[in-house]
C-alpha cells in the first residue's frame, strides 16, 4: 500500500472504531480502487457503513452487496435518504 493511500485512510481515524476497522481492511485494495473508495470519506457514517459492504471493484468474482433489499452490481453505491 502506498504511503499516500495510507495517509488518506488514516484521515478517517476520527470515525467510530468499528467503521475505521472496516475501512482499514481496504488496505490491500489496488491504488485505483482505494482512491475511489476514499473519495466517499465525506459521507455520513451510516452511508459509509453501507459503502464499505461493497465488494472490491477490481475483483471479477465479487458478489454484489444487499442494499434496501435490492442487489447492486459491484462499484455501485446506495445512499440512505
Amino acid at each position: 500500500m502506498g504511503s499516500e493511500t495510507a495517509a488518506l485512510i488514516l484521515q478517517l481515524s476520527d470515525r467510530s472504531s468499528h467503521t475505521a476497522a472496516l475501512r482499514l481492511q481496504l488496505s490491500d485494495c489496488s491504488s485505483q480502487t482505494a482512491a475511489l473508495r476514499l473519495q466517499l470519506s465525506d459521507c455520513s457514517s451510516q452511508t459509509a457503513a453501507l459503502i464499505l459492504q461493497l465488494s472490491d471493484c477490481s475483483s471479477q468474482t465479487a458478489t454484489p452487496p444487499q442494499c434496501s433489499g435490492r442487489r447492486l452490481s459491484p462499484c455501485k453505491t446506495c445512499f440512505i435518504r
